[in-house]
């Protein structure tokens, strides 16, 4: 039997089916904690683009140019369904993700064992990176459906690539892609590059052909969108990425646990997937199944790696390369599933736990700054109190939670009067150390109260960021 009809290994259906409803369950719930949670920033920009017409929502998509409009016509759909809250708004991306998380266990159910497809989707499901950008009201959750549904689609097309089927679906899969980031396109070419590897000339180009054509359907929404300027200011705040960056992205995939040097874990998972490789293949190639998710788990990070560092504006964001850390922890538990079956028991085992003990990372409250409590004790302090901000970042979810209040927000960035008299608010989110906080270097320090929020236990151990609040009483503007 040649190695290209090899048969792969198959799930029990009724395990598999048990498997993945637990695995469902456990990702469902890991997302709807902290959902409720205020927003932070980008997400108010999110809701504020789709917040209008559909013309309007056309229109404003053209202006936030890193990211397609997809994202933002489900969410203007969804909210006129369901309505505004954090919890509405998240929801959309809690359902998505479910749905990728669907098609992620499926990928495994004929490549691994029932133990290990449910072990990667427990991975998945509890990884704080999943888990957070899965649950953000942001593009990323369908990034990672998209994701998710390309590779299913790319996977059975190499396994039959004569089936029409599987050609149109991974065309479908294209369209979604490149609707849904940009950085879709990057992918597609790698396939495509794989495709040629991989068929007769002919038979790939029958492959390649409706897939560049559903790609390319985002060619005019580029052309509409990029026409004026070709610099991607809104990406100022991004920085080239360093070499560290890369790695991390994998090791992000799993999680950060504490008390243990992720450094040292990453090592060990690499000894894991070489020893899985050489008991899976010893001396045979290996199937393009695996080839393909290598390459879609490195190569588009290389490329985007590479491209910021010769651009003039990084696209470096690890929330953007959602498919490759999908890819990664698909190659993980496939190559590990090979290894004895007592040492893939403890060694799937510890990957689950790994991913739970980071978990924590995940919470809203963890990375978000408490802006809804921090508006609601400055009310209380002082229902018409003003409250100072100098950073965008700041200003946006100040302006949104302190709408319905009498309290004042002035942006010290391009208000050039004189600061009131009375009692002010400098607010000092997520910071390890209040003392160069801007807003309040021009202000008489000697009256100065502080607030401090604490965060969550598990995050707050060795200085990590807290959010403050000063307030400071002057006699006159200043």
């Amino acid at each position: 039997m040649s190695q290209m009809e090899k048969p792969l290994p198959v799930c029990n259906k009724n395990w598999w089916v048990l498997s993945s409803v637990a695995v469902v369950a456990v990702a469902l719930a890991a997302r709807l904690i902290s959902i409720d949670y205020n927003f932070d920033g980008d997400e108010i920009f999110s809701l504020q683009l789709v917040s209008g017409s559909w013309s309007e929502i056309i229109a404003r998509s053209m202006v936030d140019r890193p990211h397609p409009p997809l994202h933002n016509l489900l969410l203007h759909g969804w909210i006129g369904i369901w309505g505004i809250s954090e919890t509405k708004l998240r929801l959309l991306s809690v359902l998505l993700s479910i749905v990728g998380i669907v098609i992620s266990m499926d990928i495994l159910r004929r490549r691994v064992s029932t133990l290990g497809a449910f072990a990667a989707g427990l991975t998945i499901a509890v990884s704080a990176f999943f888990v957070y950008y899965n649950q953000e009201a942001r593009p990323y959750a369908l990034i990672f459906v998209a994701g998710a549904f390309n590779i299913w689609a790319f996977l059975r097309l190499l396994s039959e690539p004569k089936n029409s089927r599987n050609i149109i679906q991974w065309a479908i899969s294209a369209a979604i892609l490149v609707w849904s980031h940009y950085i879709g396109a990057i992918y597609l070419a790698i396939e495509g590059g794989l495709i040629l590897a991989r068929l007769p000339p002919r038979l790939a180009i029958r492959a390649i052909l409706p897939t560049l054509i559903a790609g390319g359907t985002i060619l005019p929404w580029m052309w509409l969108a990029f026409r004026k300027s070709h610099d991607l200011h809104e990406l100022a705040w991004d920085w080239p990425p360093h070499p560290r960056d890369f790695p991390d992205l994998y090791l992000a995939a799993i999680g950060w646990p504490p008390m243990v040097s992720g450094w040292l874990l990453l090592a060990a998972t690499a000894i894991l997937m070489v020893f899985g490789a050489v008991r899976k293949y010893g001396g045979e190639r290996p199937l393009w199944d695996e080839l393909a998710l290598v390459a879609i788990a490195v190569l588009p990070p290389v490329a985007v790696f590479a491209l910021s560092h010769l651009a003039s504006t990084s696209i470096w964001a690890p929330r953007q390369l959602i498919p490759s850390a999908l890819a990664f922890i698909l190659l993980l538990f496939i190559l590990t599933d090979s290894l004895p079956r007592a040492f893939r028991l403890v060694a799937q085992g510890l990957l689950v736990i790994w991913a739970a003990a980071g978990f924590p990372d995940s919470y809203q409250s963890n990375r978000v700054p408490h802006w809804r409590d921090i508006v609601q004790r400055i009310q209380g302090v002082n229902p018409h109190g003003v409250i100072l901000a100098n950073e965008a970042w700041t200003l946006r979810p100040l302006l949104y939670y302190t709408r319905d209040t009498t309290l004042r927000v002035i942006d010290l960035r391009a208000n050039k009067a004189e600061l009131p008299s009375g009692e002010l608010f400098g607010v000092c989110p997520y910071r390890r150390n209040p003392t160069p906080c801007n807003p309040l270097q021009r202000l008489d320090q000697s009256s100065q109260n502080r607030i401090e929020f604490a965060r969550d236990p598990w995050n707050t151990a060795g200085g990590k960021p807290r959010d403050y609040v000063f307030t400071y009483r002057i006699a006159r503007g200043k």
